[in-house]
């Protein structure tokens, strides 16, 4: 396998090179040895920082990448890595001036802002997380998912009316219609919100509020026939989830789906009638994480009369790409 180009090193070829051995530890060996070739090449650097983070050696890694930042050599993943290795270690204040690096000489880079809201909001952080996807939204007025993405962030701050109206802009914009089209992503988010809203009015036994919303929810995703949908939402926007139903051994074919990972929503419709047996998976449609992912299971059912919901929260652990859920 020839892993040298030119004067340098193809880091892309030695990537796949090193995909085809067997264990971590032999990919890290091999790459230590090239990279002492070139110590000083920043891509080398980033590629060993990835592996070394593979073999949960995280101090070593969060040393070079410290360094690489430090000497101005780190790109937008090294950021980014950096940025979720402080987070991990409670080092919460340095984690963000990390992360805030992406737009300092960027600043009138859309990408380089949303990117910088995207890590924030997987960590929580929802008001760096909204100052970001404002600025976000000014640069692309137009850019529905950059609207779904600052309604996410309100909501997060418990601002769930604004989010709600951000996401009512969304919908009522323009779009073809089917399953990419993001006012129906929009519509997808609000059900949501409002069906955990109704949840919540229902311990409090709000019986004029759960009316109210109730309304309210027919209105905002269209309930004009009986159907039993299962959501998932999640915060992190660089992992893609999605939903598996299955019935026994075999997929379950559903009456309708929903998959927008640039959004953080995917939905299916089992049907009129709630199928029984019926399993579901949360699956990660990416490579394995280092991290986790949080994510929410919403269920909606109308039957023509009225609603039934329920909620399950779960996580895809590190490392892992599928977590099931059962009925």
């Amino acid at each position: 396998m020839r892993f040298l180009s030119g004067a340098g090193i193809d880091w892309y070829q030695v990537s796949r090179g090193l995909a085809a051995l067997k264990t971590p530890e032999d990919r890290l060996k091999k790459l230590r040895e090239l990279v002492a070739k070139v110590p000083d090449d920043p891509a080398g650097q980033a590629l060993l920082i990835e592996i070394l983070l593979e073999c949960d050696k995280i101090e070593e890694a969060q040393a070079i990448a410290a360094r690489m930042r430090r000497d101005e050599l780190a790109g937008p993943l090294v950021i980014g890595t950096l940025c979720d290795l402080q987070a991990e270690l409670g080092q919460e204040n340095e984690a963000k001036r990390t992360c805030s690096e992406l737009v300092e000489f960027n600043a009138a880079d859309p990408s380089a802002r949303e990117r910088l809201g995207d890590l924030f909001l997987r960590h929580g952080w929802y008001e760096a997380a909204y100052r970001q996807y404002r600025t976000l939204t000014a640069m692309r007025p137009d850019d529905p998912t950059a609207q779904i993405r600052l309604a996410a962030a309100a909501a997060g701050m418990g601002r769930v009316d604004e989010a709600l109206r951000i996401e009512r802009k969304v919908a009522s914009g323009d779009g073809e219609p089917g399953p990419a089209d993001p006012r129906r992503w929009a519509r997808l988010h609000s059900a949501v919100r409002i069906a955990l809203m109704i949840m919540e009015a229902k311990t409090k036994g709000a019986a004029e509020e759960i009316e109210a919303l109730e309304r309210t929810l027919k209105i905002a995703y269209e309930f004009d026939v009986p159907m039993n949908l299962v959501v998932l939402t999640w915060e992190d926007f660089d992992a893609r989830l999605g939903i598996r139903a299955k019935k026994g051994d075999a997929t379950f074919e559903v009456s309708d789906r929903t998959d927008a990972p640039d959004a953080g929503i995917a939905m299916i419709d089992l049907g009129r009638t709630k199928p029984a047996g019926v399993t579901m998976t949360v699956e990660l449609g990416t490579t394995p994480l280092r991290r986790g992912v949080p994510f929410s299971l919403i269920s909606i059912a109308w039957d023509g009369k009225s609603f039934t919901f329920g909620e399950r929260k779960g996580k895809i652990e590190p490392r892992s790409g599928k977590v099931s859920l059962g009925e």
